[in-house]
């Protein structure tokens, strides 16, 4: 697949987004969590650098530059409307409202309703985490499909609901995670059905409830898993809980109901608290930097293997990727710049990264 610079791809995006009828300003946040999606190796998360929602705007379904309406607010809450705009967009915003009301008020928390899909939520929680904060997030396409089975069923009832915690540790880093309740994101398995291959046992189970390695069985009648394999009934638990903070908690309901827009409409859920109002941030920074290090110097269970803590993976990746470029799927590519080619932007494209040709033998 090809390979590109990293700072190269978000004008393109920016300008795809910009011809589509996005503000701006706007098109700049989505590019910018579309890119850091790339650069943690979460491509599908990036949706295609924002530019799978474009035919929702046509549908006016998805409302670029709808305002960010705040129901309710309280000294350390919010209850905020999306009406239907990028939810990276809303998200990002809402998620600053909560860091400045938390460096006054030391806890912040708000709900949202009515935004479109959020990509991943680390990105959320880790502007909270290098802020000096500490941020959990919880999402759920309220209205559906709802594509997971409860602990014990084979009827979907539950959204393979995501949720994410990070802390500061070092000077504008973090530790934390981003995880669905279900046994693996719904992106994952749709690159298994776009690439024609087979997926890991334990993902899906089919319409009957038997478990499936064909990610069409899904599409088909089937169900995603909760996370945990023979343990399953934590994932469930997690899920249910994710589905109330983010639905129920903002009034967006529980309910499939395909009646309504597609794509995922997302409730949200954020809460964030100050270091500052426990104990000194550096402290805590240097006492959470030891905590790490103990944690991953433990003697691996395999040879040659290491330890990591949470979020080092992403770090290390996002690390590689700023030197050595991102990778975005060929047909995806192309699907961009078909894309491009008919908004008439195609000039920003960025050009791939040249591959090394292998000497011959």
């Amino acid at each position: 697949m090809p390979k590109f610079r990293a700072e190269d791809v978000a004008p393109f995006s920016i300008e795809i987004l910009v011809a589509s009828g996005v503000p701006r300003e706007d098109a700049a946040i989505i590019a910018e969590h579309s890119v850091a999606s790339l650069l943690s190796g979460e491509q599908l998360h990036g949706m295609d650098l924002g530019t799978s929602y474009l035919p929702l705007i046509k549908e006016g379904i998805l409302i670029p530059g709808a305002p960010l309406e705040i129901v309710k607010e309280t000294p350390t809450t919010l209850m905020v409307d999306g009406h239907f705009n990028f939810g990276h967009v809303v998200s990002h915003n809402v998620m600053n409202k909560l860091i400045d009301k938390a460096s006054t008020s030391f806890v912040a928390a708000a709900s949202i309703r009515n935004q479109t899909h959020v990509g991943c939520l680390i990105d959320y929680t880790s502007m909270a985490a290098r802020a000096g904060m500490i941020a959990i997030m919880m999402t759920d396409g309220a209205w559906g499909p709802k594509l997971m089975a409860p602990y014990g069923g084979r009827e979907r009832r539950l959204g393979i609901n995501p949720w994410s915690m990070a802390m500061p540790n070092e000077e504008n880093g973090y530790v934390g995670f981003d995880m669905t309740s279900g046994a693996v994101s719904l992106t994952k398995i749709r690159r298994g059905v776009a690439e024609g291959r087979p997926i890991p046992e334990g993902w899906i189970i089919d319409s009957e409830g038997r478990q499936t390695t064909d990610p069409n069985d899904l599409e088909a009648g089937g169900s995603v898993l909760p996370l945990g394999g023979p343990q399953a009934h934590k994932g469930y638990v997690l899920s249910f809980m994710i589905e109330a903070m983010a639905d129920v908690l903002s009034g967006m309901g529980f309910r499939e109901d395909l009646s309504r827009p597609w794509p995922i409409i997302d409730g949200c859920f954020m809460a964030v608290f100050n270091v500052e109002a426990f104990r000194p941030l550096a402290d805590f920074r240097r006492e959470l930097g030891e905590m790490t290090e103990y944690v991953a110097s433990s003697k691996p269970a395999v040879e040659g293997d290491r330890v990591y803590y949470p979020g080092e993976r992403s770090k290390i990746t996002r690390e590689k990727k700023l030197k050595e470029g991102v990778e975005i799927p060929q047909d995806v590519w192309e699907t961009l710049l078909g894309i491009a080619t008919g908004l008439g932007v195609e000039r920003f494209a960025p050009l791939p990264i040249p591959t090394t040709p292998t000497s011959p033998v």
